[in-house]
């Protein structure tokens, strides 16, 4: 536990340049959390305690080597190049406000009489001799990244609009606002209630580039826009583990650096893009950053037919006059033959450009391997597992009172002191995790759970893992609602069924992910559970082909008992209607197994695949239409006119069915439409009933298999719940609120969740919550009774 502060109280902060009282804040805290007097330190650094009082006042900036000598007696681990930066910082700041006064109100000259080593000279590095140590190099935090030899403003290279501010800047402005800073987060995601004390290290030397391999980057979550500065190139990679907060840690630079470059037109704007969407073989990266980006923007429907505001050429210019600061998320999602395509991508960009790479530590380091390539001119540093000393002070605050804090504390202090004897426990496995240790926070600070349940003795990984996880999920999917009235008794009744179509679509997204390996494009891959199968497949298709030949057999004719001709009583066999069942059959095979046909496509043929891919989709418009055709051209004219004719419109409808599945956007108008479509081809169906069974059935089983309508009822048939709660017209306003409140991550292409915690508890979920699938029942899911009655231990 910490000491907390000790000895007399600190003078008061003078606020009137605030990078020097930031420093002095700074300093304060550091010592705060060593648990040291000023007496304390003043003996271990050999320093006054008045020269260490005064220099944390903000009214005169210390001299380097106090501030190093606090640093180090403090923390002996600290990142001296960090803190260099800062005191440039401050004394840059401090020269500023000493001139403006005239020479009155602050002082630059430090405790010794000596003014300031750092005179705010951008671009140098400064020596400095420490008592304790050997000289430490370390650049100055406001150094500028300087721009080609000659390059001039973009707005003169790039005339795409005559006005001071061009277009792209506000489109590109309020893009970066949109993928860093979504509307709402969820409670407990590392920086709630308080950013988690996440540390960092540099990755090994081997996945950086050589010049920047000697750098000092260690520091901490809040550290990440200073430890960003100390990179020349501004090429930083930030490697984790799964649920190590990599992204998180990637959106709160991104921010920092959009707040701080506000004032600056020039400063370069960060964008957050996940790779999980890119597809190498089809488009560059600069191709794919500007679709992504006109899809981010609202100007892009204004610009749609004009091919959109951002193109591959001024993505390439934003990026070498630094005004894009691209944060490419999820690298570790992409295959690992598409690793290799990614970093030469990166590497052909502007030797100028800037940007972020975020992904797991063992797929980047596999892919550094497998090409034997380093992201040129980049450092990268390693998300670090939180220790019990990281967790050790920050678990016991709470965000409501300080009284609820205390009551908890003796509980935690067991807590931790029993992991501290067992480092091996489930508890401190799970701990390490920033997502699942903001969930206990909560539960266990701001809730009213015991902390004690931690160490209990049925406490395993995954038990602990799905408790955390499922009350984490329960208080993202009951958060406050700004639509909903604040009297109790004046609550949506709709509420609980809204909750339980969210968790419904989580599960279904959890699952097919499982079986498919990738996110969820369109409505209809929420009713498809599993891949189908060989042996349905051939049963389906032969069952189709059936009917395709009964429907192409011209039926047998009357006996005539009046006539002294007779007829045969069997139908004749003709070779249209072998064929046309063949090929229905052989056709309807391909559509049913259309995924692994496109597998099979190989990956360096993309106009190939998309050939295949638009020939699938119209299978069931050329089935339909064919036999209709067919049929109309061997029948009479009384055949015809008796209901022959009436089964056009209807193959019509199931062709249009087909072009409308091509449609992926998944927007309120396609649920509508797609519902519409519906709902007139099975009303053409009742008249066409009249002479074609066959042809319905057939143009039946197609519409169920494109629409998105069509998948959900029949899903809905082997599991009613889906009827209820999961309609593909509630089912945008779930995804949505999914995504604000950080369950779901969203791309124009694409929904995937969020955090891997999520999608094992998901997983985990589906088979229990299909015993009593009752929105109104508190009990009925598995993610209610997690909430209510506990169970630590692995699932049967």
């Amino acid at each position: 536990m910490s000491k907390g502060q000790r000895g007399r109280p600190q003078r008061e902060l003078d606020t009137s340049v605030p990078a020097l009282a930031e420093l002095a804040q700074q300093l304060r805290e550091l010592r705060a959390r060593a648990g040291l007097t000023l007496h304390e330190l003043s003996a271990i650094v050999n320093w006054s305690p008045a020269s260490l009082s005064t220099a944390t006042t903000g009214r005169n900036l210390p001299r380097w080597e106090l501030v190093q000598a606090w640093v180090l007696g403090c923390a002996p681990d600290a990142n001296l190049a960090l803190w260099r930066g800062r005191y440039d910082k401050a004394a840059v700041a401090a020269e500023s406000a000493f001139e403006a006064g005239g020479g009155r109100g602050v002082s630059v000259t430090g405790p010794a009489g000596e003014p300031p080593r750092a005179s705010g000279t951008a671009g140098k590095e400064y020596a400095v001799v420490s008592p304790q140590g050997p000289e430490v190099s370390a650049p100055a935090a406001t150094v500028a990244a300087s721009p080609d030899p000659g390059s001039g403003p973009l707005t003169d290279t790039v005339p795409l609009e005559q006005s001071t501010v061009p277009a792209w800047q506000s489109a590109l402005e309020q893009a970066a606002w949109q993928s860093l800073t979504p509307q709402s987060h969820t409670r407990g995601l590392v920086a709630h209630p308080a950013p988690a004390p996440v540390r960092f290290t540099a990755v090994p030397a081997d996945f950086m580039d050589q010049e920047e391999a000697t750098r000092d980057l260690h520091g901490q979550y809040g550290d990440i826009a200073e430890i960003f500065a100390l990179i020349p190139a501004r090429r930083l990679l930030i490697a984790g583990d799964r649920s190590s907060g990599k992204t998180q840690l990637a959106c709160h630079l991104g921010a920092q650096l959009l707040a701080s470059g506000k004032d600056s037109p020039s400063a370069a704007l960060p964008v957050r893009f996940s790779l999980a969407s890119w597809q190498p073989q089809l488009q560059s990266l600069q191709q794919w950053m500007a679709s992504e980006l006109n899809a981010m923007t609202s100007t892009a429907r204004r610009t749609r037919r004009q091919g959109g505001l951002f193109h591959e050429e001024l993505v390439t210019v934003l990026l070498g006059k630094r005004q894009l600061l691209p944060i490419l998320d999820n690298f570790d999602q992409l295959s690992p033959g598409e690793h290799g395509h990614a970093l030469d991508g990166l590497n052909r960009w502007p030797a100028t450009a800037q940007f972020v790479v975020v992904s797991g530590y063992s797929e980047f380091a596999s892919a550094v391997e497998q090409t034997d390539t380093v992201i040129t001119a980049s450092a990268g540093i390693q998300l670090q597992p939180l220790s019990l000393d990281d967790l050790d002070g920050w678990l016991q605050r709470s965000s409501r009172s300080a009284s609820r804090a205390r009551s908890k504390a003796d509980d935690w202090t067991a807590v931790i002191t029993t992991l501290r004897t067992q480092p091996d426990a489930p508890a401190a496995q799970v701990l390490a995790s920033p997502l699942l240790a903001g969930a206990a926070r909560m539960l266990y600070t701001d809730g009213r759970a015991d902390p004690r349940e931690l160490i209990s003795s049925g406490a395993t990984v995954a038990g602990l893992e799905r408790r955390l996880t499922g009350y984490l999920v329960e208080q993202a999917a009951a958060g406050p609602d700004p639509l909903s009235p604040q009297n109790p008794s004046q609550r949506n009744p709709f509420r609980p069924a809204r909750e339980s179509a969210l968790h419904l679509a989580l599960e279904r997204i959890a699952l097919h992910e499982a079986t498919r390996g990738k996110g969820v494009r369109a409505f209809a891959d929420l009713y498809r559970p599993r891949p189908r199968g060989i042996l349905s497949t051939a049963l389906q298709s032969i069952v189709l082909a059936l009917c395709a030949y009964y429907y192409l057999t011209p039926p047998a004719p009357e006996p005539d008992y009046y006539s002294t001709y007779t007829y045969d009583s069997t139908p004749s066999v003709s070779g249209s209607a072998i064929a046309g069942a063949l090929l229905a059959g052989l056709l309807s095979c391909a559509y049913l197994r259309k995924e692994s046909i496109r597998g099979a496509v190989p990956a360096d043929r993309p106009d190939l695949a998309s050939l295949v891919q638009a020939f699938l989709a119209i299978i069931p418009g050329i089935v339909c239409l064919g036999l209709n055709l067919t049929a109309l051209g061997e029948s009479s004219y009384d055949d015809v006119i008796d209901g022959k004719l009436l089964t056009l419109p209807f193959g019509f409808l199931v062709a249009l069915s087909s072009l409308l599945a091509l449609w992926k956007t998944m927007t309120p108008n396609r649920a509508f439409a797609d519902g519409l479509l519906f709902c007139v081809t099975i009303v053409a169906a009742l008249f066409a009933l009249i002479d074609s069974v066959p042809l319905m059935v057939i143009g039946l089983r197609y519409v169920f298999l494109t629409t998105t309508t069509g998948q959900w009822l029949a899903a809905a048939l082997a599991r009613p719940v889906l009827l209820r709660d999961l309609s593909p017209a509630r089912l945008l306003t779930t995804l949505t609120r999914a995504t604000d409140v950080g369950l779901l991550e969203h791309t124009h292409q694409n929904y995937t969740l969020s955090q891997a915690a999520i999608a094992r508890y998901y997983r985990s979920a589906s088979p229990r919550s299909r015993l009593n699938p009752s929105p109104l029942s508190s009990a009925s899911h598995l993610w209610r009774r997690n909430s209510k009655h506990p169970t630590l231990s692995d699932p049967p």
